[in-house]
Formats: structure tokens, C-alpha cells, sequence
């Protein structure tokens, strides 16, 4: 038996579905959830509030929300200062066009 509750950030987008499924939730809420990890960065069940209450307390009881892997790391003391974009130079660049 499984006792480790699962990190969150292991499971694919399609594998959050499976899981509500497996769990006999609507697998509508895994893009709510998705959202919450990746784009919000919730860091509590609790900062979830749009999930339905018993889809939070499943969540609770079964899984845990561990840190985002490093997709990329770069030694600051490496890179360019010119090779490293702002949002203000985009606009710039943007309205010349």
C-alpha cells in the first residue's frame, strides 16, 4: 500500500484527470487545478477556492503540493547583460513595428 502522499507536480495534465477519475470526481476540475499549480503557484488546498470543497479535502488527504523542478539554470555571472530581455524592451521593439 501506498501510504506517500503523491506530489501534484509529478503528474502530467492528462494523469491530474486520471486521477480525479480514479478518485469518482469530475475530471473537469484537473485544467482548474493545473492552473493553480502553474499559473498561480498556490502553495495551500486552501488557496484553491474555485475547487469544490470535496475535491480540496481529496486532494488534501491524498496528494501534496511539493516545489516546481528547475527547467533551466543559469549562472547570472554568465550571461550578458545586453542577451537578457525585459517587458519594457518588447514594447519598445513592438512599437517600432
Amino acid at each position: 500500500m501506498n501510504l506517500q502522499p503523491i506530489n501534484l507536480y509529478d503528474l502530467t495534465r492528462d494523469e491530474l484527470g486520471t486521477l480525479l477519475v480514479r478518485w469518482e470526481l469530475s475530471p473537469v476540475h484537473a485544467a482548474r487545478l493545473w492552473n493553480y499549480l502553474y499559473l498561480e503557484l498556490a502553495d495551500s488546498f486552501a488557496a484553491m477556492p474555485e475547487l469544490p470543497a470535496r475535491v480540496r479535502a481529496r486532494l488534501e488527504a491524498g496528494t501534496r503540493i511539493g516545489t516546481l523542478p528547475v527547467a533551466l539554470e543559469t549562472d547570472s555571472r554568465t550571461v550578458s547583460p545586453a542577451s537578457i530581455s525585459s517587458p519594457w524592451r518588447m514594447v519598445k521593439e513592438s512599437r517600432r513595428s
